[in-house]
């Protein structure tokens, strides 16, 4: 240690040393209040890691709790579709239950009620109704000269103003040769499949009407009474050549006002050509 020498009054002497024990005893203050502080500090970081734990240890049981929740309600749909699956099969079990002569069975369904023969309340015997195809077709008959112009699948026009009908269909069938399903052997019975299957054209009297394309040109053309049907369904005309008469087989094509575009199969007719027109074949015209 080394001395040293302190000069001064006992005046100035007390008053330093009371300046000496006042700093030493702020020094004292200040480093308590200090550890105080960090000893609050610590605490409320422990305090916060408490808080942020128990945070995580809450967000952990809820994501818990919502996974059991969807398991739950997948569980329960599973239930629910199954209840479900067995409420339709008990239905389909149960059926719409009605007593056993109340039931008219028929071989194909659906069908059409054309006509009640029984009254309601009266005893069911014998016949109770007809019933015929639900789908509805109109008979037609075409003109030799159109039968070949008219083929399966065309679309035909059904109309009758004074019934209010104005509907389409469909050419569902077209006779081989003519004189078949009624009609007489100067037409061929055709059958048209009415779209929708309206009620109102059963039993009516319908005009039916086949569109048909134009021709892109010129073509050979022969009047519509000039043409016949042979015995092996063919078409035929028949024409004069050097002053005599002879069958030339042809295609028929496109009808309009009254003659009728033909093609030769069978033979040879040219423009110009002489040809036997009606039923007295016995001259040419």
């Amino acid at each position: 240690l080394t001395a040293v020498s302190v000069s001064g009054t006992p005046s100035e002497i007390a008053t330093a040393q009371a300046d000496l024990a006042l700093a030493q005893a702020n020094v004292d203050v200040t480093r308590l209040t200090g550890e105080a502080d960090v000893r609050v500090a610590r605490d409320s970081a422990a305090a916060a890691r408490s808080d942020v734990t128990k945070a995580q240890n809450d967000v952990t049981a809820a994501e818990a709790a919502l996974s059991n929740a969807n398991a739950a309600l997948t569980v329960r749909n599973r239930q629910s579709d199954l209840a479900t699956s067995n409420l339709s099969l008990a239905n389909l079990k149960a059926g719409v239950q009605v007593p056993a002569d109340e039931v008219i069975f028929v071989a194909n369904a659906p069908v059409r009620v054309g006509e009640l023969l029984v009254t309601t309340g009266a005893q069911a015997i014998g016949p109770l109704l007809t019933v015929s195809d639900a789908t509805v077709a109109v008979d037609g008959a075409l003109r030799l000269e159109e039968a070949t112009l008219v083929t399966l699948g065309m679309k035909v026009v059904i109309d009758e103003a004074s019934l209010g009908i104005n509907s389409t269909g469909v050419v569902s069938q077209v006779a081989k040769s003519p004189g078949s399903n009624g009609v007489d052997s100067f037409h061929v019975y055709f059958e048209v499949v009415v779209d929708g299957s309206p009620q109102n054209v059963v039993g009516a009297s319908l005009r039916l009407t086949v569109p048909v394309r134009s021709t892109s040109g010129p073509v050979l053309a022969v009047p519509v009474s000039a043409v016949t049907l042979s015995a092996d369904g063919s078409s035929r005309v028949q024409r004069q050549h050097n002053g005599a008469l002879e069958f030339v087989t042809v295609e028929p094509g496109l009808s309009s006002a009254g003659f009728v575009a033909v093609k030769p199969v069978g033979g040879v007719l040219e423009a110009g050509d002489l040809i036997v027109v009606g039923f007295d074949q016995g001259a040419a015209k």
